[in-house]
């Protein structure tokens, strides 16, 4: 049985680890193969159905049938007794050691050779039989010893679960974006630690004078996937909006100490207060021309009026609710606080129980911000 849990994991992997199909090969469902009275285990590149055929990767499956496999000159050779089959990559064909071309396609797929398993089975003179109850493309041959309802049961309760698995990654994801602002301080390991304890991933806008006053936590953050990203120096409206150049300062010093403290470099920005209405036309523009990309936030938190986490929680959470209905993806504002850090628990449960993946921000993404958004200075 222990055999079939790394199957069944495998599976469950590939679903969400594979890379995307290219359109031109059409849509690829969920099979299981079984040789005699097992299931097989594929390591990468999963089974599956295409246009009515079961493709395999030819490697593994014909191991597991006990054929020798061979390569040679863009050739890959099967050969079980006195009978070899040739697998052709110029030509993509399959052909038969009396020189036969079988009409079966082949191709390359993540890097695995597949091939549809009933033409290489039945050549090797096993027998080819379907159980649609469990999804299996089943090969055996003499020495098999359960019936086909048996090998079903056998796999049943595991099987059921992969199903479920795979219905699972068909579905629309939900993504959401947690950001902190104005760290790190003596609350963001807390911060990071339930992150951590949830698995999932954060934004950092941080100040330069606490990245290097936290260096550990800094360090954590990059380790664990977070985005590294800035808030400024000051934080002073004086100071950080004095002139044209003077925000764009304060984020590439802030910059700096993020490479200083873990050698990784980044663009992401916020500026105090949001981009409107302080910014003016001159810095958004020193932004731009230093490849910043600013974000702002569709989700205020208000953390910074909140001493009842609970209250803080349920209306971070009514906001999120109400943002569903326009299909935008919530880019939640949040500060490195004491009722920050007792709040987000909650949160997080909703978030993770309601369909939602909790990702980083990256540079290549269209940053949302309210400058763009209501054009302020826009010609």
């Amino acid at each position: 049985m222990r055999r079939f849990y790394v199957s069944l994991f495998s599976v469950i992997a590939l679903l969400f680890l594979a890379p995307a199909v290219n359109a031109a090969e059409g849509e690829r469902d969920l099979i299981f193969v079984a040789v005699d009275d097992e299931i097989v285990t594929f390591d990468d590149v999963r089974p599956f159905v295409q246009d009515g055929t079961t493709y395999v990767p030819i490697r593994t499956f014909v191991n597991e049938m006990g054929v020798r496999l061979s390569v040679s000159d863009h050739k890959i050779y099967l050969e079980k007794e006195d009978r070899i089959l040739t697998v052709d990559h110029t030509t993509n064909e399959l052909t038969t050691d009396d020189g036969e071309t079988l009409n079966q396609h082949i191709f390359i797929t993540d890097g695995r050779t597949v091939a549809p398993y009933r033409a290489i089975s039945e050549y090797f003179g096993y027998q080819v039989s379907y159980i649609p109850e469990g999804l299996i493309a089943r090969v055996a041959s003499p020495e098999a010893e359960l019936s086909n309802e048996q090998l079903y049961i056998k796999y049943e309760e595991e099987i059921d679960t992969a199903k479920e698995a795979y219905q699972e990654s068909l579905r629309p994801k939900k993504v959401a974006y947690l950001s902190f602002d104005d760290g790190p301080n003596r609350y963001t390991r807390e911060i990071l630690d339930l992150l951590e304890e949830y698995d999932v991933q954060a934004t950092f806008f941080m100040m330069r004078n606490h990245i290097y006053n936290y260096t550990a936590d800094v360090q954590k953050m990059a380790k664990d996937g977070h985005a590294l990203a800035c808030h400024g120096v000051t934080h002073n409206k004086s100071s950080f909006y004095r002139s044209a150049q003077s925000a764009a300062d304060e984020m590439t010093s802030c910059q700096q100490a993020i490479k200083d403290v873990t050698g990784e470099t980044s663009k992401l920005i916020r500026v105090p207060y949001g981009s409107v209405p302080h910014l003016t036309t001159a810095q958004y523009q020193a932004f731009e021309n230093r490849d910043y990309k600013m974000w702002d936030w569709n989700v205020d938190s208000e953390d910074w009026k909140y001493s009842n986490p609970k209250a803080l929680a349920n209306d971070t959470i009514a906001k999120i609710k109400n943002l569903e209905s326009s299909g935008q993806a919530p880019v939640v504002l949040f500060h490195d606080r004491k009722p920050t850090v007792a709040a987000l628990d909650e949160v997080l449960n909703y978030l993770t129980t309601h369909g939602y993946e909790l990702l980083p921000l990256t540079e290549e993404m269209r940053p949302f911000n309210f400058w763009d958004r209501y054009c302020i200075g826009c010609e």
